[in-house]
């Protein structure tokens, strides 16, 4: 995760690739992170959050079969990515923690 420092330039439209944080307090099934059976008729908000506040990125080599059509744009034009430079030693330390709660060699 802390290697791969290149992201893809372009971003989608919103409605492209969500993710959601869904409350089971007011869903009663979800598919592909959306809600399918909400729970109360007056739950309708979609609330997108700003390209500045959060990006959702996919680590993968090839690109999914939804985005065929954007597959070449999202992987030729790419930029630096260090959104998770001010992480790096915390992430380093939890991950170190974990390998020795597994009893792994680091």
């Amino acid at each position: 995760m802390l290697n791969n420092r290149r992201r893809s330039k372009s971003l989608l439209d919103r409605e492209s690739y969500g993710k959601s944080f869904i409350s089971t307090k007011n869903v009663a099934t979800v598919f592909n992170h959306f809600a399918l059976h909400k729970l109360h008729y007056q739950i309708l908000r979609t609330i997108y959050a700003d390209e500045e506040l959060a990006l959702k990125l996919h680590y993968k080599s090839v690109c999914p079969i939804e985005s065929r059509k954007e597959c070449k744009d999202l992987m030729e034009n790419t930029i630096d990515d260090n959104s998770l430079d001010k992480f790096t030693e915390e992430i380093k330390k939890r991950v170190n923690n974990v390998y020795k709660d597994l009893n792994f060699d680091e």
